[in-house]
């Protein structure tokens, strides 16, 4: 089997075990031409390991495809890989494909029902599909080293117009902080060559939190162990809707504790809660105290020389003092505030107009060109992984990209970036955040 670019070196072991209920939901293999789908299937109950395992299965599920014209075929390392990293012994077939849409051969042999083959024979399994056949599957049970069973699953066999690829796009978060007893939401990103749907799977969870994973839209939401502070991890990796995955990434976390403000009471179940905290703490963005409680007016907009004052203090670039900034409306510009302006200006990382503008709220597409710029951040110029990719101005798509990708901004429940849209003080909490914690991870 020849492998997609980019694919995971085969010899690296993998930290799952294949007949354990903590492994990913979703397993596959990266061979170019060669997706993966697993479907569980009901078996009797003498079959299933224990009731953990059958409501892994359930939820997993296996297929390959290849190009039309050629065969599909397997080895003991595809099996491996696929089904979760441990290594397989033998498989059982417990169902065959439909003798009109093709045979399953052990090299010369068509394969028969309750058929064991062991695992160095695994590479002279194949499938041939008969003409005109898209698609078929067969149901097979894996067993380890000590011949223990494992569940059974249908493996789906494809046939596709072209070779498949693997997606592209995932990266490792080098750094995200969360405070204990609150939740730290999230999103993994990933794009795909052909466009095809792709589907988000936990590798390895944490040893200190819990996660939870929308496998179709890559959302997370990471909750600390009650008292626990400190760093924690998860990996990752995605696969598309024919079986090609990409190789694992990682998302490291910090997980702070709480100072003498516990929280704000108008962020009670906001995912930006801990974002708003971080920057509070460290005097980017505070909030205000009113009959004993604490608000942060998370709707609320952020002006444009605000921005640009609290981005340079949280990327710990030092401004000189000024009186003057050079724009027309100079005055207007919070005397504080005004050698940040003044620096940026002289940078070129705001626009050299006649005025500043300096109290409007700044959109979410200036906020992403003047930090691209300030942050020395790049990225590709389109991508479709945002459902108004076709609406973003094309002299700030690299800028709003690069924002995105970084994870500065998230998109909206429907998937959009609103470019054209306010940049609220919830909105900058996270961005703030995440160059403080870009910041930290760097020192």
């Amino acid at each position: 089997m020849s492998e997609c670019k980019g694919m995971e070196n085969r010899s690296k072991k993998s930290r799952r075990k294949w007949l354990l209920p903590s492994v990913c939901a979703v397993l596959v293999s990266c061979a170019i031409g060669v997706g993966v789908w697993v479907t569980a299937s009901p078996v009797p109950e003498s079959i299933v390991i224990s009731g953990g395992i059958q409501q892994y299965a359930s939820s997993a599920y296996l297929a390959v495809s290849a190009p039309v014209g050629q065969s599909i075929g397997f080895d003991a390392a595809w099996f491996d890989r696929a089904l979760g990293g441990g290594e397989v012994a033998a498989i059982t077939v417990t169902d065959l494909p439909a003798v009109s849409e093709g045979r399953l051969m052990l090299g010369h042999s068509e394969v028969s029902v309750g058929q064991t083959i062991l695992r160095e024979a695994l590479s002279f399994l194949s499938f041939a599909p008969n003409e005109g056949v898209r698609e078929s599957s067969f149901g097979f049970v894996p067993a380890d080293a000590t011949l223990t069973c494992g569940y059974a699953v249908t493996c789906q066999l494809r046939v596709t117009d072209t070779v498949n690829c693997c997606p592209t796009g995932t990266k490792s978060v080098m750094a995200v902080s969360v405070h204990e007893t609150l939740d730290l939401s999230g999103a993994l990103t990933a794009r795909d060559p052909e466009g095809d749907t792709l589907v988000f799977e936990i590798c390895n969870y944490p040893a200190n939190g819990t996660v939870f994973l929308d496998q179709n839209t890559g959302a997370f939401v990471y909750t600390p162990k009650d008292g626990y502070t400190g760093e924690d991890s998860f990996t990752w990796r995605v696969q598309d809707e024919n079986g090609a995955f990409a190789p694992e990434a990682t998302v490291n976390i910090t997980v702070r504790p709480l100072g003498e403000q516990a929280v704000f009471d108008d962020m009670q179940g906001m995912a930006n809660h801990t974002h708003a905290l971080r920057v509070s703490e460290k005097g980017l963005l505070s909030g205000e105290k009113m009959g004993g409680k604490h608000y942060f007016h998370p709707q609320k907009g952020l002006t444009r020389a605000a921005f640009v004052a609290i981005l340079l203090q949280a990327a710990e670039i030092q401004a000189p003092d000024a009186e003057n900034t050079g724009f027309a409306d100079n005055d207007e510009i919070l005397p504080p505030m005004r050698g940040a302006v003044r620096y940026a200006r002289e940078q070129g990382w705001i626009e050299d107009e006649e005025r500043f503008r300096p109290n409007d709220v700044i959109t979410r597409a200036e906020a992403a060109q003047i930090a691209a710029r300030v942050l020395s951040l790049s990225a590709p110029k389109y991508s479709e992984t945002v459902s108004d990719f076709d609406t973003i101005p094309i002299d700030v798509a690299d800028a709003v990209y690069a924002i995105y990708e970084g994870g500065y901004i998230s998109t909206s429940a429907d998937g959009a970036l609103l470019p054209m849209g306010e940049l609220t003080r919830g909105d900058a909490a996270v961005f703030f955040a995440k160059v403080l914690d870009v910041k930290e991870q760097k020192h």
